[in-house]
């Protein structure tokens, strides 16, 4: 290929002549990419401005809205660009922090003597060992209607950072959980506040109580182990064992008296160790809420 200039010549390669031209383009394309990013990371900045929480789909829904009008296709704003974009303005995910209840410092003492209790109290009440003893945890837990985002997004370097959030207030229902030692999760437990009675919904997944307090209570309770635990026993071959925390409403002596009858033996976390030991706030309640956040993410 021959470029002319003035009377000479001059020989130029096709593929470094290809190369500049791709190189410019690049460049001018990169330019055009971060003069509409920028229209995102001061949207981003106002947000913050106002301590506003941010999440990465209110960034996808914006940075379409104000990006997608200077191209000539439709613009996705897709996962991947977020984390590119991520990279390109320095931005870091924040998450408000909470003051973690205090772990008493002997923990583990707690733990070899709740142990040596329950092998003691297996001795005791017979249970037999050629059974396989699968444990049951059940837990409480509110889940209010306004759950307010906890996540942000701010460029890095900022030690801490202010999130606005909408108070919870009293609008929310008790979930009870329950999971067993073989993985086995049974039917949640919901308790509305209500005063006139809900209809039954037909779901075997599900147990639907209320009552005027909204909270837990042992007829409730006891209700719930009729329908799912105490049926249990129809497996062969097989011991279970129930274990729960130190609240009020599981010393009750009209629940103790029921699990007596039933002879399901119990046993209680010893206080301040339900962050260690018991395995709905280890590993369940905190992947249950964030999905149900989540949803409040927009």
């Amino acid at each position: 290929m021959k470029v002319h200039q003035g009377d000479g010549s001059q020989n130029i390669q096709p593929n470094k002549l290809n190369y500049k031209i791709r190189k410019k383009r690049k460049g001018l394309c990169q330019n055009f990419q971060k003069w509409n990013e920028w229209l995102v990371i001061e949207w981003i900045s106002n947000q913050r401005i106002n301590k506003l929480p941010l999440s990465m789909k209110s960034i996808q829904n914006k940075a379409k809205e104000l990006i997608e009008p200077a191209y000539k296709k439709t613009f996705n704003a897709s996962k991947g660009w977020f984390q590119k974009f991520q990279q390109r303005w320095k931005l870091s995910r924040r998450v408000s922090t909470y003051l973690q209840t205090q772990i008493k410092d002997d923990c583990i003492k707690e733990l070899q003597k709740w142990h040596a209790g329950l092998r003691t109290q297996r001795i005791e009440e017979g249970i037999n060992k050629q059974n396989q003893i699968i444990f049951i945890n059940f837990d409480e837990t509110a889940v209010f209607y306004n759950l307010s985002s906890i996540k942000t997004y701010e460029t890095k370097g900022k030690k801490e950072i202010v999130i606005k959030t909408v108070s919870s207030g009293k609008q929310r229902i008790i979930v009870g959980l329950t999971v067993m030692s073989n993985q086995f999760k049974l039917p949640i437990l919901c308790i509305f506040k209500s005063n006139q009675k809900i209809q039954s919904i037909n779901n075997n997944k599900l147990v639907v109580a209320q009552n005027e307090s909204g909270w837990i209570t042992d007829s409730i309770l006891i209700d719930y182990l009729e329908k799912i635990i105490f049926n249990l026993k129809i497996f062969e071959n097989m011991s279970f064992y129930l274990i729960w925390d130190q609240c009020p409403i599981h010393k009750k002596e009209s629940l103790i008296k029921q699990l007596k009858e039933r002879n399901l033996p119990f046993s209680f976390i010893p206080p301040g160790c339900t962050s260690l030991f018991q395995p709905i706030d280890i590993s369940i309640n905190k992947p249950f809420k964030d999905k149900l956040r989540n949803q409040f993410d927009l």
